[in-house]
């Protein structure tokens, strides 16, 4: 038997107005090959109305082999290390360590804000830039003193203003 004429016997079998009524002295038509969809083999029938055939197929899960979601992670992880401590490669002369940058090497209630890869403090640090990744670039700076931000909108006000103050600045 043809898989098309299963899914009609199966359907009509299912759905009594899709097959003729004689008890109540009307018909009803079954539906032609034409009307009724075929349903692959290893597909399930999910629901049926007068109008509608609904089925689904498993196909199991197919993985993209080119998708890796830990390497994501591992730099996502790394860039956010980085916001607290890293080392800039440059040896502090007096002790011959590694200068490090970072949060953590700012004064304890510097800190206003976090971004991806973003520091927003009241200090201006004074990390040194060399243009390597990890370096951190300054951005903004505001000679005078201001409040942290509570919301979005004040938040993004400072920023605009530190990236102006620093622009005239000259730097």
């Amino acid at each position: 038997m043809e898989p098309t004429s299963r899914a009609c016997k199966f359907i009509t079998s299912l759905v009594p107005s899709l097959a003729p009524d004689l008890n109540a002295h009307s018909f009803a038509l079954a539906p032609s090959r034409a009307e009724v969809p075929e349903i692959p083999d290893g597909a399930r029938l999910t629901g049926i109305s007068d109008t509608h055939v609904t089925w689904e197929r498993n196909a199991g899960f197919a993985r993209d082999p080119y998708a890796h979601a830990e390497w994501a992670a591992g730099v996502w992880s790394a860039a956010r290390a980085a916001l607290l401590s890293i080392s800039t490669g440059i040896k502090d002369p007096e002790t011959g360590k590694p200068v490090k940058a970072g949060a953590l090497h700012l004064p304890a209630g510097a800190i206003l804000a976090f971004r991806t890869d973003a520091i927003y403090s009241t200090v201006r640090p004074d990390w040194p830039y060399q243009g390597q990744p990890c370096d951190y670039l300054l951005k903004g700076a505001m000679a005078w003193e201001q409040t942290p931000p509570t919301t979005d909108a004040e938040f993004y006000v400072l920023q605009d203003l530190g990236r102006q103050a620093l622009e005239a600045e000259g730097q």
